[in-house]
């Protein structure tokens, strides 16, 4: 079995949220957040936190970096699959991911200064400490 009927669902989802929510990205991003406190451990360590955050995003699809404080996105399971118009509400997921994973982890890590690229997207990864 493909998973032709998986982005099927997720071009509906996404297709319903843009043309009924207020605030579509807003919503994105909440659900995101939710999906992203659900998945660290918690005894894991600071000093691994973005390593296993790069761990969780690679079986979800996707191709990452990491130089010093930026993880580089090299690839994103949906572009390509989800329309140009659509993308934005998917970014939006999952920078709520990302928040949502650092805020729950044992680190005090936040996501800043996502730049969202055509090929490949960059988020700084600071300590809020």
């Amino acid at each position: 079995m493909g998973t032709a009927h998986l982005l099927e669902l997720a071009d509906a989802l996404l297709a319903h949220i843009a043309t009924s929510s207020a605030d579509p990205e807003g919503a994105m991003e909440a659900a995101g957040h939710s999906w992203g406190q659900g998945l660290p451990d918690p005894e894991l360590p600071e000093d691994g936190v973005v390593e296993a955050m790069a761990e969780h995003l690679a079986e979800r699809g996707f191709g990452t970096t990491c130089e010093a404080d930026t993880l580089t996105f090299t690839r994103c399971p949906f572009r390509g699959t989800v329309s140009d118009e659509r993308m934005p509400l998917v970014c939006a997921m999952h920078k709520g991911l990302l928040t949502g994973y650092l805020e729950e982890s044992a680190g005090t890590f936040r996501p800043t200064d996502l730049v969202i690229g055509d090929e490949l997207c960059a988020v700084r990864i600071v300590s809020g400490s």
